[in-house]
C-alpha cells in the first residue's frame, strides 16, 4: 500500500444544513486504509476509536490520554465493524486451514498474536469450538487481552 492520500469521511453532516455531524457505517478495505487518515469532525458522534482514547481534535495539540475502562471492553464485544471483522477473520481461516479445527487454531493464534498456540489454548480453543462457531471464537480472540495490549 501507499501512504499518504486524501483522508476518509466517518461522518456525514445532519439534515437542512446541520453542522451536527452522525457517525457513518462505512466498511471496506479504503476505510480500513483511510482509518490512519481519517477526517475528524470536532462536533461528530463518537466512533470506535475514540474509546481508546483517540486524541481530542478539539485541542490545539492533542496528547493521547491512557485508561482502561469498560466502555473499551463494551466497544470492543458490540461494535459492529469488530462483529464484521470476526467474521472475516473466520472466513480467512476457514479458507487457509481447509475446515480442519486444529489448523484453524493454530493459523488463528499466528495471526492475531504472532505466536504459536499452546496445549492448554488449543484444548480451551477445542472445548469453545464444540459448543460455538468459529466466528465467536475470532469474536473472542479480538477482544483478548493479548490482542488488545502490546507488551
Amino acid at each position: 500500500m501507499k501512504a499518504g492520500g486524501p483522508s476518509f469521511a466517518l461522518h456525514k453532516k445532519g439534515l437542512r444544513g446541520s453542522y451536527i455531524y452522525h457517525a457513518l457505517d462505512n466498511d471496506g478495505p479504503q476505510v480500513w486504509r483511510r482509518a490512519v487518515y481519517r477526517f475528524v469532525v470536532r462536533g461528530g458522534d463518537r466512533v470506535l476509536l475514540d474509546s481508546f482514547d483517540c486524541p481530542d481534535p478539539s485541542v490545539a495539540t492533542p496528547q493521547r490520554t491512557l485508561s482502561n475502562t469498560p466502555v473499551q471492553a463494551l466497544a470492543l464485544m458490540n461494535n459492529d465493524f469488530v462483529v464484521r471483522q470476526a467474521d472475516l477473520f473466520a472466513k480467512r481461516l476457514e479458507r487457509e486451514a481447509h475446515g480442519d479445527r486444529s489448523s484453524q487454531i493454530k493459523r488463528a493464534y499466528l495471526l492475531a498474536f504472532g505466536r504459536n498456540a499452546s496445549q492448554t489454548d488449543s484444548a480451551a480453543a477445542q472445548r469453545f469450538l464444540q459448543k460455538h462457531s468459529l466466528s465467536l471464537y475470532c469474536r473472542a480472540l479480538l477482544n483478548a487481552n493479548e490482542f488488545v495490549y502490546t507488551p
